[in-house]
């Protein structure tokens, strides 16, 4: 079978082909920056991560320079609240492979076997898996419980309220002492 690319490139030269793949980009960045934002619980949870003394790095799938990630968590007023953030464009391999939560690990100076990556896809599960971290599943977005779940990840949940829920019943006190906690 061949390629759009293939098929249409008897007819439009290459220049043509990058101006659309570019307006395409351009229009989607735009469309995102005015119309998506984070789940409303996402504020609650990044200030309690931080008053937990729990640090939080950003592994993404994304393939965007890091600053235009930055700028993207700085406009949704969460950039402070990450110690670090990797993009796929950091690193040899995308997800499923492990290489942005290794690095994003290593930046945050935390072995990934301390690390908990929380995802909403089939990809975050199998790379926080081969990374040799836990791994926690929300169901919102792009996963499914199903398909989610075939991939066994530590834990499995249905949306970001129930991760502040958790993150409650794991003993952390306040102002990040650690005291005895649950296992996952």
């Amino acid at each position: 079978m061949r390629s759009l690319r293939e098929i249409y490139s008897t007819s439009l030269n290459e220049s043509l082909i990058e101006l659309c793949r570019q307006e395409i980009l351009e229009t989607y960045l735009r469309i995102e920056k005015e119309q998506v934002k984070p789940f409303p619980e996402v504020y609650a949870i990044f200030e309690k991560l931080q008053e937990m003394g729990i640090k939080i790095g950003i592994a993404t799938g994304r393939t965007s320079l890091p600053e235009k990630e930055w700028d993207r968590f700085k406009s949704y007023g969460l950039d402070h609240f990450i110690g670090a953030l990797v993009t796929s464009q950091e690193v040899a391999k995308r997800k499923p492979a492990p290489d942005a939560i290794l690095e994003c690990s290593r930046r945050l100076k935390v072995p990934p076997a301390r690390c908990l990556v929380i995802g909403d896809t089939e990809s975050d599960v199998i790379a926080a898996r081969q990374a040799g971290s836990l791994s926690v599943a929300v169901a919102l977005g792009d996963g499914d419980w199903a398909s989610l779940a075939k991939e066994n990840p530590t834990l499995i949940l249905r949306g970001m309220r129930e991760f502040s829920l958790f993150l409650d019943a794991q003993g952390f006190p306040r102002g990040g002492r650690e005291r005895t906690r649950r296992r996952v």
